[in-house]
């Protein structure tokens, strides 16, 4: 009988049966012990093979991580042990998100995030704007820098918690670093909180050369008639109306109109549950075609008379209208929206006259 632990042919259908049940699904990946696990249970006499069998699983781990953060919108985790989709420890969690919008969930801060923002694959600069969940709390946001990060938020920085604070991308990508308040300390003595925040990422102007020079007046500035039809058939909202009451929230950085709505042109589904667009037919008004009563940027004043809430930047300083109809086109970004183009009436039903513009729109122009 050979001595315990000698390599004889008679040990390996014992280590066979051993090793019966054990399954990928059975490994944590994650650890290098799962590994040699594995690699224990291979009748080898070659420790070569064992640890290019180790490297190769943790090769393979690392693949598909990166691919599981790269492809998602949104990311959530825990800085617990254990936490899920790697969010704890007390290194940096690597996440890669490529969408224009989406939303970062991170429950029990600990360590630190570093997310990099991409807009999809197309290689462009970006403006990027982020809002923090009313209950955010154990984490700090930095914008990284070549040579230093830049403060986004933090708890005490004396800035009202729903301001919208934005940035710029570098080379087509921009990196959000979330550093946890908490210290080192037992699991037990972790307080229960939650960093969320969402972000949008809009791609820069074609108004500049290369579309890579963000120009602060690009928000006041009128639309171009190929601007005008480009943005009736992409925004999220487009109602014929008038200009209400004007409130002009400096601490939030924005002015919000009160618009009265006479008919509903386009809105998208991102009010209903059904998450589709949807284009109303000409013929649609406020009587046969509601808005919900719940949405925070709609105001029930009864049926004749429904508000929608839209915000324009600060700086633009607008100003009470005379009276006339105008046609609002609005995006919906990071839960209000937002103002992109507001023609006149008169001067939209006078581009509509065009046969080419008509043809060359991507959808059915209407007023």
């Amino acid at each position: 009988m050979p001595p315990p632990g000698g390599n004889s042919v008679l040990m390996a259908p014992y280590k066979r049966n051993k090793c019966k049940n054990v399954s990928t699904r059975d490994l944590n990946f994650n650890s290098l012990r799962s590994a040699v696990r594995l690699c224990g249970c291979i009748n080898s006499a070659s420790v070569k093979k064992c640890v290019l069998l180790v490297l190769c699983v943790l090769q393979l781990v690392s693949h598909i991580q990166g691919s599981i953060m790269g492809e998602e919108c949104d990311w959530s985790g825990s800085g617990l042990p254990g936490g899920g989709k790697s969010g704890g420890g007390r290194g940096v969690t690597p996440v890669y998100l490529r969408c224009s919008e989406g939303a970062i969930s991170w429950s029990y801060p600990r360590g630190a995030l570093r997310v990099l923002l991409r807009l999809g694959s197309t290689g462009r600069d970006f403006r990027g704007c982020i809002k923090v969940a009313p209950s955010f709390a154990g984490a700090r946001l930095f914008l990284e820098g070549a040579r230093s990060l830049t403060p986004l938020f933090t708890p005490d920085d004396g800035a009202d918690p729903r301001l919208v604070r934005c940035f710029h991308s570098s080379h087509a990508q921009a990196a959000i670093y979330v550093e946890s308040e908490v210290g080192e300390g037992p699991v037990k003595m972790f307080p229960k909180q939650m960093a969320a925040f969402s972000y949008d990422l809009e791609p820069l102007s074609k108004r500049h050369p290369g579309g890579s020079v963000y120009d602060i007046t690009d928000d006041c500035k009128p639309c171009s008639n190929e601007e005008l039809t480009q943005a009736f058939c992409s925004s999220d909202l487009v109602v014929n109306g008038w200009i209400g009451l004007i409130e002009n929230k400096y601490e939030l950085e924005v002015s919000e109109m009160s618009v009265r709505v006479a008919k509903y042109l386009r809105r998208s589904m991102v009010d209903t549950d059904e998450g589709h667009p949807l284009e109303a037919p000409p013929d649609v008004t406020e009587r046969n075609y509601p808005a919900r009563r719940d949405h925070p940027n709609l105001i029930d004043g009864g049926e004749e008379d429904e508000k929608v809430l839209i915000q324009v930047a600060a700086h633009c300083r607008i100003k009470p209208s005379d009276g006339g109809q105008f046609i609002f086109m609005a995006r919906k970004r990071l839960g209000d929206y937002k103002l992109v183009c507001a023609p006149r009436l008169s001067e939209w039903k006078a581009l509509l006259t065009s046969e080419a513009v008509r043809n060359g729109a991507h959808c059915v122009l209407r007023s």
